[in-house]
């Protein structure tokens, strides 16, 4: 708790202070015209993150210091999810869904896009915004963040897999199927994705590929009694959160896959 207060106190008053000078540092109507319409509402437009135009520099660093305040609260067990959400939303608003930057110390270089110049910081935007929404049960609007990620990243299994559960938590099992199924391409020994589109192609009646998927995690992952599932017993089960939205197991990922 004391860590995470500290590093807020920090970001509060610079994000303050940037993101009041984006708003004045242009046309004002069309910056609080953005931030309270989504993008849609500055006729002017010019300095409208969403309009097309080039993002300030007021506006880019006031997102990079947005992001590094929603991340903080993702990232420590004390931290506000919804405050986080609304913290990377208007991140990305102000950016333009395109971060550059160098990220704070509890991000990881591995959600971060290489090439020249500062570091892409956009696929952890959209992931992390992605991931707080999942955990404030705004899964549509977690399905959305996610799918921006991974376009990114196409490769990248993390954000395949949280598209997937965000997918299986929105109620679309068909989806859930297919993105789970990139995973297992990409990780083939990956128990939990396995399980997770065994209990999605039970939704779709598919119930022998079902148990296959079930039954394949039990035997990757002896030991864990979340893979001892009866596919009998589950009733109306359509999938289990077998941990929080951001939170797989890097280690746990590194080992075994």
């Amino acid at each position: 708790m004391d860590d995470l207060s500290a590093a807020l106190e920090l970001i509060e008053a610079a994000a303050a202070t940037a993101a009041a000078t984006a708003a004045t540092g242009g046309s004002g109507g069309a910056a609080s015209g953005a931030g309270a319409g989504g993008g849609s509402g500055g006729s002017g437009g010019s300095n409208s993150s969403n309009s097309g135009g080039a993002v300030s520099s007021h506006s880019h660093s006031a997102a990079l210091l947005l992001f590094s305040r929603g991340g903080a609260q993702l990232a420590f067990e004390a931290g506000d999810v919804g405050a986080a959400a609304e913290d990377l939303a208007r991140a990305a608003e102000l950016c333009g869904g395109v971060l550059r930057g160098e990220g704070p110390l509890w991000e990881s270089r591995k959600f971060m896009s290489s090439g020249s110049g500062a570091p892409d910081l956009s696929p952890s935007l959209w992931y992390q915004l992605g991931c707080a929404y999942a955990r404030c049960g705004r899964h549509r609007d977690a399905v959305s963040a996610l799918q921006r990620a991974a376009s990114i990243m196409p490769d990248h299994p993390v954000f395949l897999h949280e598209l997937a559960k965000a997918c299986q938590a929105a109620g679309d099992p068909t989806s859930a199927v297919a993105h789970f199924s990139a995973v297992l391409r990409l990780q083939p020994r990956n128990a939990r994705a396995l399980l997770r589109r065994g209990l999605a192609l039970r939704c779709l009646r598919r119930y022998e590929e079902a148990a296959a998927d079930l039954l394949a995690a039990r035997r990757l992952d002896p030991g864990n009694p979340l893979m001892q599932l009866d596919m009998r017993a589950l009733g109306n089960v359509s999938y289990i959160e077998l941990c929080a939205p951001g939170e797989e197991d890097d280690m746990y990922v590194i080992t075994k896959y």
